[in-house]
């Protein structure tokens, strides 16, 4: 019986005026010309996640508290960092190259582990974590890298399904669930077709299906556009609200100004390693 001390709770980023809310999937009539309106095929509706938490961080997807990370040759990445990433928030990772964003997204999926402070994502104390508990983690968080690191060999089907084999996952679970997400990105169709007969998005659009597989509670997408031209980049970022706005965190590292200024959602900036801005805004601050 769950103690009545212990709740689940989902709390939303702040709203700006006049802005969409956060989750919502952008107005046409408010976004940069000749920003394309990608179809994107329905698909099982689920309830927004719940983590269940005690009541100090009840709702939260991710917590760090206090994190520093210093590797061996004496560089401090990251410096005192606390940032807390509600349950079905979608937040912008920014700053310049060396700033600390691939230091703290391989702190989040447990690649290194922190000098300092406190990581918790998905109920999983990652500085305390065994070993064997790694895959786990890894299950409850997709991530889409800028590269796409698809299997040249393998359909697309077959690299989405293959995130689901190499966890054991029986046949007769792994077809539908392959179904399910293709149908999400709107890849039905190119279900049999490999990598080097997609356009980018097309492969990108693969590379977040395969995310999506496992029904990951944060979608962690480092660069997602980085390859991509900008119409196509917009469709890709359609595509990330409508994943988060059925419930999934999102979390996106990048360096594109327009996409974030555009969208008006929460911006996380990092310098030196440090978090020096967390609110609702551009890429650059408002003053």
């Amino acid at each position: 019986m769950t103690d009545p001390a212990r709740r689940a709770v989902v709390r939303s980023a702040p709203v700006v005026p006049g802005a969409d809310p956060p989750g919502a999937v952008p107005n046409p009539a408010t976004m940069p010309p000749g920003t394309p309106q990608m179809p994107i095929a329905p698909s099982v509706a689920r309830p927004a996640v719940v983590m269940e938490a005690g009541p100090e961080h009840a709702g939260e997807s991710v917590r760090i508290e206090s994190v520093t990370k210093t590797y061996p040759n004496g560089k401090a990445a990251l410096v005192d960092v606390d940032l807390a990433i509600p349950e079905g928030d979608f937040i912008f990772l920014v700053g310049p190259s060396g700033a600390g964003k691939s230091t703290l997204i391989k702190l989040l999926v447990r690649d290194e582990k922190a000098t300092e402070g406190t990581v918790e994502v998905a109920g999983f104390d990652l500085r305390n974590m065994k070993r064997k508990e790694v895959p786990l983690l890894r299950r409850r968080i997709g991530i889409v890298f800028q590269d796409f690191r698809l299997l040249p060999r393998k359909t697309v089907y077959e690299n989405v399904a293959f995130a689901l084999e190499v966890t054991g996952t029986p046949r007769a679970d792994i077809d539908p669930a392959v179904e399910r997400v293709l149908a999400l990105v709107g890849l039905t169709a190119q279900a049999q077709q490999r990598p080097g007969e997609l356009s980018g998005g097309e492969m990108q659009r693969t590379a977040i299906a395969r995310a999506m597989v496992h029904d990951p509670r944060l979608i962690i997408a480092d660069e997602p556009t980085g390859n991509l031209d900008p119409l196509i980049s917009w469709e890709i970022i359609q595509l990330l609200l409508r994943i988060n706005e059925m419930g999934t965190t999102v979390m996106m590292a990048t360096h594109d100004a327009e996409v974030v200024t555009a969208l008006r959602r929460r911006v996380v900036a990092l310098e030196d390693g440090r978090i020096v801005r967390d609110e609702v805004g551009g890429y650059h601050r408002d003053y």
